[in-house]
C-alpha cells in the first residue's frame, strides 16, 4: 500500500489541518480547496466533534462484530438439500425451521 505524502489532505497530519480551516469557512469551500467530496469532508469533522482529536486516528476497517459460523453438521445438511433434493433456499429454510434450525433464507442461499 503507497504511503501518502506528508502533505496530502487526508494523512495523519493533514485531517487537523481540515478541521481547522472548517472551524472558520463552509465545508464545500474546504472540501473544494483539498479536493476531497464535501460527505467525506462532513465525515472527519462529525468524528472529531464526537471524539476529538482521536476521532482523527486510523482505525480498522474490518466488522466489529461478525456473525457466528454454521455448524459444520447443518453445512453438510443445507448442501445434501441442496445436492440430492435439489430444493431452493427457501425451501431448505422452511424444513431446518421445522427441524429447530434458525437460518435466513440469505444465509442458506451463500453457504458453499
Amino acid at each position: 500500500m503507497p504511503v501518502p505524502h506528508r502533505n496530502a489532505p487526508l494523512c495523519p497530519e493533514g485531517r487537523p489541518r481540515i478541521i481547522r480551516r472548517c472551524r472558520d469557512r463552509p465545508i464545500a469551500h474546504v472540501a473544494a480547496e483539498t479536493g476531497i467530496s464535501r460527505s467525506y469532508t462532513s465525515n472527519w469533522g462529525n468524528r472529531f466533534r464526537r471524539c476529538g482529536e482521536l476521532g482523527l486516528v486510523d482505525r480498522s476497517s474490518a466488522p466489529q462484530h461478525r456473525p457466528p459460523s454454521i455448524n459444520a453438521d447443518i453445512v453438510a445438511r443445507i448442501e445434501a438439500l441442496r445436492c440430492i433434493e435439489k430444493w431452493s433456499a427457501s425451501r431448505i429454510t422452511f424444513e431446518l425451521g421445522g427441524e429447530g434450525v434458525s437460518r435466513s433464507r440469505r444465509s442458506v442461499s451463500s453457504t458453499p
